[in-house]
């Protein structure tokens, strides 16, 4: 065995080895040959970059895995752990317990919502949440979760979230978790109060679809109910960390038709950074009246707090903003909603379009803004709260309340600011009665009756709103949500605080972080743009994100790599022969997110290495993992050449005649093949050198040789020949043949001529002693065909003689033949004999059929390999030869012949890469049959690392090599029970390699460096 090996001793209990690449790695799940028919089973391999893929079902409602997946390792930056169905196929995990992911950088994904859902979490038990998340740097993407109707009778939310960081829940399904009961508080998403330590930082949940859970569709925590420190809040844990930061809530879809058992879309109990944008909320009611039901819940003691652009409608009440247990609120801005049609449940407290409470003394409610909104057919539009001893300040501007009951403002804590409203059917209580409003009965939307609330154009709410620092149209900003036109930006340095816009204490005027040489960030102020708040500026640090690399238009010498990433960068790609690289595109300094690059002067069939590289404007870069593609072998078009080089062009010539030429082909040559005046094609014998025999009558025909490659190309070379045959015999007297013959005379007696032949055989008397010195034997009138020589005949006796004559096929006929012969001599021509008919066969002109059945067109084989030919004739098959590009590789003859056949050809390739097989068969009449052309492609060998079991015992010390396997790199079960000593060897090929146990804990985990054992 010419292999080194390197041993490795194992002397645990029960172990098993497996064998791990270092490179990104997609591991299948459930396919008939995958390595994995488990989930579990993957997940326990996959490591950073890795990819697991599980087969599910193309049609119906899917295929079932009953398991609890436990994420064994973390993925790292830019190299995630991705678990993911197959494209196409529709996958359900069906788990009994919840779904701890406690691993950072892991993506799960699915097919996107808007069709059905590839990847499916079914929660299939009565208790506990669907999943629990704890890990950082966390995707969950295009998935379904929910409980079976038949198991919502325990408690469980479908994703809780534990203290996470950088966690996006996106494009998913989340539904039917909870219990079946109005106090089932049990949430679609939610994040954990039951750990003090942390808050969820950086979280996005975008554009997904959360109904019919029991309690919110998502809820933000908090640790504990009223101040930290306090005794409603004794742990000792610091406020600027527990508190959920930097949570984005947008374009997501909330509704429920559980009536009494639901309750909120949108619950918020703190957090330090929360925006609520662009969703749609729907179906939140209370038919029994059995508790409040409102849209939206923001409790307690979050801060800087964006709502907008935000659909409601269909609910008991809308969002409310309340204070409790001491605690205050502070820079809520409240802009650009629509909400309409909400119940009109009793007051005070249900059926308000926004509500705003501050519910005990010592509460304060800081910056509340509500600009631009549109409420409609609400009974209480507008809703203000307060309790003895809190304080509050908001402004109201630029809203449109139409067909509202009446607004209310209870307690005296607030300090209202209110200007430019229009009220429209509505009533309004002296405090929100304001400057600049507009009042009426029709504010003059597109058309109210299917829910388009644009301003149309003679609407009276157009230029009757004030500049509030958000973009507008026209010489003032509209009234309510839409803006009527295109919107101007806001303009900045004019004292009044705007949306969007930069300024401090001394009036910035155009100045932006980006002005003042920073990256990113924002400068900002008071609501009046004079007093000094905070400036968030900073740089940025951090490298594109790259995904979704992949090779495209691979040619055989050329390809695209595409990829994208998360922010503008620039596009460049590294290639070479290995992960060394060597070769590299032009920089493309165009800063995009779509990146495309096209390599060109490839080799083909050749394995290229590339990675992609992306720097964005600060210059920090971004470079990607290791990927490969193969060019293919380019087509051969370059067609063949062939010449006709006998006889010449204009030649005259009798029948029989060959015709003889040359042809050439940069790959390969399959045939030649000769037409005579569009005629069937007759294949010429040879290919480089080739000739063909042609009986042609007399006349001028074209004759065109046509040279046909491995890949079906052809060319041509026609001539043109004059045929002049001799077709009539010498005039004479016929010999009478009753009684003695004269001498000199020949007579013929029998002829004999086998199907298909173009010999015949002819049994003479001759009464000629020198017979015959010359002499013509005529067929049908055709001939003549000549016979030469003396056979010394003496007397008058008569020499009887069987003579072959070499004839031409087309001059016999198939039944009646009329045969000449004419005997010449020095004194002139003489009939000898006269006409004799008989009858032959027709010829046989049909050729053998025969075809290769294996390998199959386009597969690839190895350089030794068995190609079966089967074929079969109506007479029979002689000799079949196997054809390789164009040249005889093999030859089987069957003597004697056979009617049918089905045998291997033991082929070996000449060269690597695609090669062209055709099969020939021919039959006893010459015939010859041609098998379709099929191409294959042959592979180098690559043979993979070579594991083996060395055991040794005292009565073999040297030990004993077993179970050689060059298959795959697999896993060899080690038991220490055998009482020998047991040793793994491993061939070079193996570069890493690791020890398990039986329940699959890592024991140990070695990794060859260099050349090193």
């Amino acid at each position: 065995m010419n292999k080194i090996f390197r041993s490795l001793v194992l002397t645990a209990t029960g172990l098993l080895l497996g064998i791990h690449t270092l490179h990104a790695a997609t591991y299948y799940v459930g396919g008939p040959s995958d390595p994995f028919s488990t989930i579990q089973a993957g997940l326990d391999v996959a490591r950073a970059g890795d990819t697991v893929s599980i087969r599910g079902a193309l049609s119906g409602t899917g295929r079932v895995y009953d398991e609890t997946p436990v994420f064994r390792s973390s993925g790292t930056s830019g190299f995630p752990i991705t678990i993911q169905n197959y494209p196409g196929e529709k996958v359900i995990i069906r788990h009994s317990g919840t779904i701890i992911l406690n691993k950072d950088f892991i993506t799960i994904s699915g097919t996107p919502r808007g069709t059905d859902y590839g990847l499916v979490l079914h929660h299939n038990s009565t208790i506990g949440n669907g999943m629990n998340l704890t890990g950082d740097n966390v995707i969950i993407e295009g998935t379904e979760h929910y409980k079976h109707e038949t198991l919502q009778n325990g408690p469980g939310h479908g994703i809780m979230i534990q203290e996470a960081i950088n966690v996006e829940i996106r494009n998913n399904s989340i539904h039917n978790f909870g219990r079946q009961t109005n106090d089932g508080w049990d949430h679609c998403i939610t994040t954990d109060r039951s750990n003090p330590s942390f808050g969820i930082q950086n979280l996005k949940i975008l554009n997904n679809w959360l109904y019919n859970c029991s309690g919110d569709g998502i809820q933000i925590f908090r640790i504990c109910s009223g101040r930290y420190g306090t005794s409603d809040c004794t742990t000792a844990i610091d406020p600027a960390l527990v508190v959920s930061r930097d949570v984005l809530i947008q374009g997501n879809t909330f509704y429920s038709t559980l009536g009494d058992w639901s309750e909120n879309a949108i619950d918020i109990k703190q957090g330090n950074g929360i925006t609520i944008r662009g969703n749609h909320m729907y179906g939140f009611k209370h038919p029994s009246g059995a508790g409040a039901s409102q849209t939206m819940s923001v409790q307690k003691d979050p801060t800087n707090f964006l709502f907008e652009s935000n659909i409601i409608h269909d609910c008991d009440s809308g969002p409310d903003w309340h204070t409790e247990y001491g605690l205050s609120m502070s820079n809520v801005i409240v802009r650009n909603n629509l909400i309409y049609d909400i119940g009109t449940s009793n007051p005070p407290y249900t059926s308000w379009g926004l509500k705003f409470d501050m519910e005990e003394s010592g509460e304060t409610f800081t910056g509340a803004q509500v600009y631009n909104n549109t409420i409609v057919n609400t009974k209480l539009p507008i809703m203000l709260r307060s309790t003895a001893g809190s304080s509050g300040n908001i402004v109201l501007r630029n809203n449109i309340i139409h067909r509202g009951t009446r607004t209310e403002t209870i307690g005296s804590g607030w300090t209202i600011t209110v200007s430019n409203n229009g009220w429209f059917n509505a009533s309004r209580v002296s405090s929100l009665i304001g400057s600049g409003d507009v009042t009426g009965t029709d504010p003059g939307f597109v058309d109210e009756t299917i829910k388009d609330f644009h301003l149309a154009s003679n609407s009276v709410c157009i230029d009757r709103g004030v500049d509030v620092g958000l973009p507008y149209n026209g010489v003032a900003p509209d009234l309510g949500t839409f803006e009527f036109g295109t919107a101007q930006p806001a303009v900045c340095g004019n004292n009044v605080g705007e949306s969007g816009e930069a300024c401090d204490g001394t009036d910035l005027g155009g100045q932006t972080c980006q002005s003042r040489g920073f990256d990113f960030g924002t400068i900002t102020c008071n609501s009046d743009c004079l007093g000094f708040n905070t400036t968030q500026c900073q740089n940025d640090t951090t490298p594109p994100v790259i995904s979704n690399v992949q090779a495209t238009n691979i040619g055989s010498s050329q390809a695209t790599i595409t990829w994208t990433t998360n922010e503008s960068a620039d596009s460049q790609v590294e290639y070479g022969l290995s992960a060394s690289y060597g070769n590299s595109t032009t920089l493309n300094p165009t800063l995009v997110t779509s990146h495309s690059q096209t390599l060109s002067g490839l080799s083909a069939e050749t394995l290229y290495h590339f990675r992609v590289k992306s720097k964005d404007a600060r210059g920090n870069l971004a470079t990607s993992g290791d990927f490969t593609f193969t060019t293919p072998t380019p087509p051969d078009t370059t067609p063949p050449s062939v010449a006709i080089t006998s006889p010449v062009n204009g030649a005259t010539v009798s029948s029989p005649f060959t015709v003889v030429g040359t042809a050439s082909d940069n790959v390969g040559l399959a045939r030649v093949e000769v037409q005579v005046d569009g005629g069937s094609p007759q294949t010429a014998s040879g290919t480089t050198n080739w000739s063909l025999s042609l009986n042609l009558a007399n006349g001028s025909p074209s004759i065109l040789a046509r040279a046909v490659d491995t890949s079906n190309n052809t060319s041509t070379h026609t001539i043109s020949v004059t045929v002049s045959n001799s077709t009539s015999p010498p005039s004479g007297f016929p010999v009478n043949h009753q009684g003695t013959p004269p001498e000199e005379a020949t007579v013929i007696l029998q002829v004999s001529k086998p199907a298909n032949a173009t010999g015949a055989t002819l049994t003479m008397r001759v009464y000629d002693p020198d017979f015959p010195d010359e002499g013509n034997l005529y067929i049908n009138g055709n001939g003549p065909v000549a016979l030469f020589g003396s056979l010394g005949t003496t007397g008058n006796d008569g020499l009887i003689l069987t003579l072959n004559y070499a004839t031409t096929a087309w001059w016999w006929l198939d039944g009646a033949n009329s045969l000449r012969f004419v005997h010449l001599r020095t004194q002139g021509y003489r009939v000898d004999s006269a006409s004799v008919t008989f009858s032959t066969p027709g010829p046989d002109t049909t050729p053998p059929s025969v075809t290769i059945t294996s390998p199959a067109d386009g597969s690839s084989v190895g350089v030794n390999t068995n190609v079966t030919v089967a074929g079969s004739d109506n007479r029979l098959v002689t000799r079949v030869e196997l054809w390789s590009n164009g040249a005889l590789s093999d030859t089987q003859v069957f003597n004697p012949g056979v009617p049918a056949f089905n045998f291997n050809f033991k082929w070996q390739a000449q060269s690597y890469g695609r090669n062209v097989l055709e099969a020939r068969a021919y039959d006893n009449s010459g015939n010859i049959g041609y098998s379709p052309l099929i191409t294959v492609r042959v592979l180098r060998s690559k043979k993979p690392g070579l594991v083996l079991l060395r055991i040794s015992s005292p009565q073999a010390p040297e030990g004993i090599v077993t179970n050689q396997d060059e298959a795959q790199p697999r896993v060899l079960m080690v038991s220490p029970r055998s009482g020998n000593n047991q040793e793994l060897l491993f061939s070079d090929e193996v570069r890493e390699a690791r020890v398990l146990s039986v329940s699959g804990k890592v024991l140990a985990e070695v990794a060859r460096s260099g050349s090193a054992p």
